[in-house]
This record gives C-alpha cells, structure tokens and sequence, in this order.
C-alpha cells in the first residue's frame, strides 16, 4: 500500500516552474482555439476547414488545467501542517482572494453591459445573475443544454473547480490516508461511467460536457498523482524505470491523432465518448513525467521565461479573452467569425488587450492579494 509522507512537500519545495510552464501551455492552447479554430466558421475553404480541424485540440487545455487542479488542491491538502480546522479556515481565505477578486471583476463588468442594454448573444441574462454568484451556472447550463451568454460562458469550468475546492478539503481531511487513493480512483470511475451512461444511454452530449459529475476524473487523477509523488516507493520505482514511462507517455500521445479526427468530425460526441477520459490519463501521465524531469533540459521549454508570464496570468486571461475578443467584434460592426484573414486584426487587438489586462490584474490586483494570504499558513 502506498504511503503517503512529506518528502515533497509543496509548502517547503521551491517554487515548481515547470508547473507555471505547463499552464501557460493549457491557456495558449484554449487562445488558439478561441482566435482562431473556432471563429473559423466557413467549411467550403479549404484552408480554413484544415486550421479549424487542428486547432479544436485546443480545447483540451481545460482539461489539463482540471489535473494541473486536481493535483494542486490535493497536494496542499495533504502537505498541511496546521490542525484541520485552521488549515481549513486558511484554506478557503486564500481560495477566495485567489479566485473570487477576479471572478467577481468579471461577473460585474458583464452584468454592467447587459443591465445597459447590450443586449445580444453575448450579453443577455438567460444565465440568471445567482448562478454566477454561488459558481453553479454549469448546473444551469447542463440543464437547459446551451451555453448561456457567450461572453461569460467559459466560467463553466471554474464553477467545477470551486464546487470541488468546497467537497474535497472535508472528504479529505476526515478520511483516513489509506482511503485516500481508492476514494480518488473510485471518484474518477464513477465520472467516466456518469459520463459514458449520459451520452451512450441518454444523449446528452452537452450535458456531459459541462456538467460537474462527469469532469471530475480530470481533478481526481490530478489528485491521485499527488499522492502517487509523495510515495518515496513510486518515487524510486519512476526513476528506476523512467525511460518506460517516458515510452509510455509517446504511446499514449498517438491517441491524439484518432482524437483530432473524431473532434473534427464530431467535436461532441468525441469527447463525450472518450475523448475526456483519454485525456485525463495523458494528461496525468504527462504531468508525472514532467515531475520526473524537473530542472533537466528536456523541460526548458516550459522554464521559457514568457512561457512563464503567461501561466501566471493564465487565470484572468482565461476568464477574460472571450468576452474582449467579443466586445472588439461588436464594437466594429463586423461578424463574429473570421470569414476572410482581413479579420485578423480585430482578433490580434482583442488577443492584446486580453493580455495586458490579465497582466496590469496580476501584477496590481491578484499578486497583491495572494502575498497578503501568504500569512495564513497551510
């Protein structure tokens, strides 16, 4: 049986910059999808259609941030050094100043436009204003099959984050750590079976797609890698057999290509079907050779200094790209769909804008925050 003890520990460790890397990786992958697969709407251009068909991969970097998560929260969870209570308690403050200052910045600019009338499918109230509040709009979503207003829809997926930030701390902390790694295991079965059951049995593709029962085997596996990195016996076997996982991990990549065909032939019901729960499992096995390879060359990529920038901002640059890239769309007139190259331009400029708000956020509004939490030790 595993054992989970403090050897890594990510209160004391150095600050795991491959981790910001990867992030940065995940957010890039959802822009370029965002500004450029998905406006791409035209399936008689050739060259089109190809850029679209590529670039729906970049749907997928929400589900690496699901294990990036899931191997987060876990880890903190268990590397605690406070009584569960007060770990508790500190837990949720910095949560919240991490999470809910920039949610909230969101959720007041969009609700600001629709109450002054801009009324369209990007700002409209179908998506009632309680269920932005309380991060249970994806709820909403899976039951009325539809995304909501555009410009606040990807908030789906931080809904299921905080809906897990609120359960796990509890099961976690009052289960016994030899449970830990079943209970993950079983949570993460019991979402591939949830999912597999509404899309085989029911057809509810979109439901699948956004509702929380059926995304939890992403944080769950993050989870149970961080429990696998603390276990000094896993730890050595991976060293020991390094060069078979990092096989491994190039043999499970060669599902992306069946995954880029079904995606781009039928984008739903791929991922319903298994396209979430390949994922997750490359993902995790990705994230665990990435543990393996800290600090050696093969990972200087992810040390890249911008690459590093941009997985710091990753999280008001998520939330934040689609509803600019929008507003610059409505503001010049034109459709949201890049018909011709000509709506290149509108495109980059939203991509700026997007970026220096997450940046002047970060560096002004978050930064300050998170430093300030710091003082409510784990």
């Amino acid at each position: 049986m595993l054992q989970i003890n403090q050897t890594y520990n990510v209160s004391t460790a150095p600050r795991l910059v491959e981790l910001d890397g990867l992030r940065g990786v995940a957010v890039g992958m959802v822009l370029i999808w965002h500004f450029i697969g998905a406006p791409l709407t035209s399936r008689d251009n050739f060259l089109f259609k190809a850029i679209h068909d590529v670039t729906i991969l970049g749907r997928t970097g929400v589900d690496l941030f699901f294990v990036l998560s899931g191997f987060l929260i876990i880890g903190i969870i268990l590397d605690r050094q406070q009584p569960a209570f007060r770990f508790l308690r500190h837990f949720y403050l910095r949560r919240v100043l991490r999470i809910v200052p920039s949610y909230l910045a969101l959720v007041f600019l969009f609700w600001s436009a629709v109450y002054a009338g801009a009324g369209n499918a990007v700002f409209n109230a179908d998506t009632p204003l309680w269920r932005h509040l309380t991060f249970t709009q994806n709820i909403w979503m899976a039951t009325h099959e539809q995304w909501g207003p555009g410009g606040i829809s990807v908030t789906w997926s931080v809904a299921i984050e905080e809906q897990f930030y609120l359960v796990f701390p509890f099961v976690i902390l009052f289960l016994p750590k030899r449970m830990l790694l079943p209970m993950l295991a079983l949570v993460a079965g019991a979402s591939i079976i949830y999912r597999s059951v509404g899309y085989f049995g029911y057809g509810s593709v979109f439901t699948m797609y956004v509702h929380t029962f059926s995304r939890l085997d992403g944080l769950a596996e993050g989870g149970i890698v961080a429990i696998l990195w603390r276990d000094d016996r896993f730890r050595d076997w991976l060293r020991r057999n390094f060069a078979g996982w990092t096989k491994a991990v190039g043999i499970l990549a060669f599902g992306f290509i069946p995954l880029v065909v079904g995606m781009a032939n039928n984008v739903a019901s791929t991922t319903a079907a298994w396209g979430h729960t390949y994922l997750a499992l490359l993902y995790s096995a990705l994230l665990i050779y990435i543990l393996g390879s800290l600090g050696s060359e093969n990972l200087k990529y992810l040390r890249n200094e911008k690459l590093q920038k941009l997985g710091r901002i990753s999280y008001t640059l998520y939330l934040v790209h689609p509803l600019m890239l929008s507003a610059i769309y409505i503001g010049a007139r034109q459709p949201e769909a890049l018909h011709s190259f000509g709506a290149v331009p509108l495109s980059a400029l939203a991509l700026v804008l997007s970026l220096g708000w997450s940046y002047v956020s970060f560096r002004f509004f978050e930064k300050p925050l998170t430093d300030w939490g710091r003082k409510w030790t784990y």
